[in-house]
Order: C-alpha cells, then structure tokens, then sequence
C-alpha cells in the first residue's frame, strides 16, 4: 500500500482549485434567476391580463348577445387545466371588439367546456366568459402558486449562490497559498458529479466535481486528499479529494509526474 505521508509532496505552499465551485453556484444562480424571469413572463403576458379583465368585470359583467367565442381550446393533465380562447363581440351592435383569454385552473372534468360570452356596457373594450367568472378565484389560487413557484426557484438560485460564497471563502482561506499536508481518505461515493470521502478520523467532506472525474487512488478504497497543514483558527480543517491526473493543485510538471511515478 502506497500511503499519503510517503508521497514527495511538496512542503512549498499550494493552493488547490476545485473544478466547478464557483461555476456550479453561478449555474444555479442564472437557472433560478431564469426559472423565476419565465414565470414571471408567464403571469405579465398569459395569465394576468386575463384576471386583470375577470376582476373588472366581475360585478357588472352580463351576456353580450352578439358575443361569440371565435376560437376556443382547453387542455387537462392531472386535473390542471389550461384554456386559450378568442373572443368577439359588437357591444354597439357595430363595432368588432376581439380579445383573447388564458385560463388556468384545477377542475375534475371530462369532456367539453359550454362557455357564453360576457361583457360590461360602460367597458366594451373587453370581454369575458361565463367559464372565466366560474373559475376565477379558482384562477388566482393558480396563479398564486406559480408565482410561488418563481419566487421559490430565484430564492433557490440566490441561495445557493450566496451559500457557494461562504463555500469559496473558507476555500480560499484554507488552500489558497498554504502548506497542505497529504492524507489517505476512504472514498464513500463517486458517483455522478459528487464524491464523497471520510478523513482518518471518519469525519466525511462532499464535493462537487465535473463527471467523469476519477480520484487519485492509493490502493482499494483508499484516495489522496490534501488539509491544511495549519487550519484556520476556529475552523475545521478542510479535507479534499485529489483527481489522478492532479490537475486541481497547482504542482510544477515535476513535482506532478514524481506524485505518479
């Protein structure tokens, strides 16, 4: 068995860099942001118009004779149901007015959706429907969700950005420039894109690294990691997992092949 403290390593300061710390945060922190801008345009554009209209209308609103619902399509999947319609009507027995409408409620229902058209005279710009009315408090509980929803995915985001910082932090202060002292850890997973390792001591420390990484074996369960030879005060020491081609500290070409050999 080849063990850590009989590897040359270097007794010269190093620093270690791990591979997808800051870029996995900043991954997180535009997929949150993103999540939470999508919903956000979905509730400006889709869904907030039509409740916009529904609560103007809703304690004036009466059939518009000459309404009709030009076009009109409901889709249900697991009792979430979305509607996209198209809705005409001449208040003034003249004019054309046309507006469209998105729904989004939770009913249990089969088949199709029997809809009038509503109106309010002293609004005849726009336009309603019977199912629209039924549904609409229904439609902002929905829509309360999704907003809970963005709101949850841009917290998310921030939150693991801001946890990733305290992250790279104690990274910098225990391995940027410091003395490192090499040691055996028990690899416990290194599946996927997270390995897990546990000290002498059996304390285990996690890290993210890109897939497809393979750690620096020393013999069976056993890989290189390196701590700080003098941790922080007030700090655990850190442990981390090296890869076999020792590309996440900054050793010279020599020292790198003498570590390998």
């Amino acid at each position: 068995m080849t063990t850590a403290p009989s590897l040359p390593f270097p007794e010269r300061p190093l620093t270690v860099k791990p591979p997808v710390t800051a870029l996995r945060s900043l991954f997180g922190l535009v997929l949150g942001l993103a999540v939470a801008i999508g919903i956000g345009a979905l509730l400006a554009l889709w869904l907030g118009p039509s409740l916009v209209t529904d609560f103007a209308l809703r304690d004036t609103a009466q059939p518009a004779m000459t309404g009709r619902i030009e076009e009109g399509r409901c889709r249900s999947k697991l009792f979430i149901v979305n509607c996209d319609v198209t809705l005409s009507a001449r208040p003034d027995g003249m004019t054309r007015v046309e507006n469209r409408a998105h729904y989004l409620f939770v009913d249990v229902h089969s088949g199709n959706y029997n809809s009038g058209v509503l109106f309010d005279a002293r609004q005849p710009d726009r336009l309603s429907t019977e199912l629209g009315m039924t549904m609409l408090w229904n439609r902002v509980i929905c829509a309360g969700v999704v907003l809970l929803l963005g709101l949850a995915a841009a917290w998310a985001g921030v939150r693991q950005w801001f946890s990733n910082a305290a992250l790279r932090r104690r990274i910098h202060e225990q391995f940027d420039h410091k003395r490192l002292r090499p040691v055996p850890a028990r690899l416990l997973e290194a599946g996927g894109v997270k390995w897990v390792v546990a000290d002498p001591a059996g304390q285990t420390h996690a890290w993210a690294v890109p897939a497809k990484s393979r750690p620096f074996f020393l013999d069976g369960d056993h890989v290189l990691a390196v701590t700080p030879a003098e941790p922080p005060a007030g700090q655990p020491p850190m442990l981390f997992p090296l890869d076999e081609k020792l590309r996440w500290v900054d050793l010279t070409p020599e020292e790198r092949a003498a570590l390998q050999a």
